[in-house]
C-alpha cells in the first residue's frame, strides 16, 4: 500500500505539471481534478505490458515476446483488489490466465490466486505486522494543492502538450524523464514484495534500473482525471536485465557466463476508468 501511494502521488504530481505546461499558467481546476483522484474510493485499470527480449545461450539467440494483459478493480474501503491477468508468449505458443485477489481488513492481509477462472482459490490470510506500527497514529492528511504544485513544477520542464490528438475529449502530454530523476524516484520505492517473488535471497539493485523514460499522459478535458499513462521502459529494463538474470542464476547455483538476456523493447500502458463506480465482491475463499 505504501508503494502504491507513492506511485499515485507521483502520477498526480506529474499530471499537475503537465496541466501547468498545457495551460501556460496554473489552473485551479486542474488541481481540483487531481485532488479528486486522490480521494477516489474505487476505479478500474486496464494495463498491457509488451516486452521483446532475446535470450542467448551457448551461442544461440532465441527471440521471445512477452505480453501481459491485466484488468484490475481497485477499492479503497474495504481495501481490496481483483485482477484478471493473461500472460502470453506467442513465440512459444503459451497462454496462461489467472486471477488474483488481495485485501486488507484490520490486522489481516489476504492474497489468493485462482487458475480456473475464479471457481477455486488458493492462498493465505496473514497478520499484517505493519498495522501495529500505525496503530494510534494520526491519519495521513489529504494532499494539498500547494504540495501538488510544488512537486509538479519540478517536472513541468520535461513535458509538452501533444498536437493532433485524435481523442477530442482528452488532452495528451508527452515528454522524457531523465535517468537522474528516475533514479531518485526508484530509490523511494519498496521492492520487497517483488524480491519475495524471486528466488530466496535475491536482492534487486535499484541503481541498475535507472534510465530515460519516454512517457505520455492523457487527461480528461472536463474532469482533469488521468485516463491513460504510457511509458517506454526499455532503457530501465535493459540496464537491469543482465544483472537480474545473473543474480537469479547465482541463487540457483548456475553458471551464467554463457547466458545473456537482451531487452529490445519494454512498453507499458495503463488506462483508468469507472471512477468511483467499482464494487468488489470477495470471491468464495477457502477457510484458513
Amino acid at each position: 500500500m505504501k508503494t502504491w501511494k507513492k506511485i499515485l502521488c507521483l502520477c498526480l504530481a506529474l499530471a499537475v505539471a503537465l496541466a501547468v505546461v498545457g495551460c501556460g499558467a496554473f489552473a485551479p481546476r486542474m488541481v481540483v481534478g487531481m485532488q479528486k483522484m486522490a480521494k477516489l474510493e474505487s476505479l478500474h485499470s486496464d494495463t498491457t505490458l509488451v516486452a521483446d527480449v532475446t535470450l542467448s545461450m551457448f551461442g544461440m539467440d532465441m527471440p521471445v515476446t512477452l505480453v501481459i494483459d491485466c484488468a484490475g478493480d481497485h477499492q479503497k474501503e474495504p481495501a481490496s483488489n481483483l485482477f484478471n491477468v493473461t500472460l502470453s508468449l506467442p513465440d512459444l505458443d503459451i497462454d496462461q490466465s489467472l486471477m488474483f485477489y488481495t485485501s486488507t481488513d484490520g490486522e489481516r492481509k489476504a492474497v489468493y490466486t485462482s487458475w480456473d477462472g475464479g471457481k477455486s482459490w488458493v492462498g493465505e490470510s496473514v497478520k499484517d505486522e505493519s498495522a501495529e506500527d500505525t496503530e494510534g497514529a494520526e491519519a495521513t492528511p489529504a494532499i494539498s494543492a500547494g504540495d501538488l504544485l510544488k512537486a509538479a513544477m519540478g517536472l513541468s520542464s520535461y513535458f509538452t502538450e501533444a498536437e493532433g490528438t485524435a481523442d477530442a475529449d482528452s488532452v495528451v502530454f508527452t515528454g522524457v524523464l531523465p535517468a537522474e530523476l528516475v533514479q531518485e524516484l526508484l530509490s523511494s520505492l519498496d521492492l520487497s514484495a517483488l524480491e519475495a517473488a524471486l528466488p530466496e535471497g535475491t536482492k534487486l539493485d535499484l541503481t541498475t534500473l535507472a534510465g530515460e523514460i519516454p512517457a505520455s499522459l492523457a487527461m480528461d478535458k472536463n474532469s482533469s482525471m488521468i485516463t491513460r499513462v504510457e511509458m517506454d521502459l526499455t532503457a530501465c529494463a535493459a540496464n537491469g536485465a543482465e544483472t537480474l538474470l545473473a543474480t537469479i542464476l547465482e541463487q540457483y547455483g548456475l553458471d551464467g557466463s554463457s547466458v545473456a538476456l537482451t531487452v529490445n523493447s519494454f512498453h507499458i500502458a495503463t488506462a483508468l476508468s469507472q471512477f468511483d463506480s467499482v464494487s468488489i465482491t470477495p470471491p468464495a475463499l477457502p477457510e484458513i
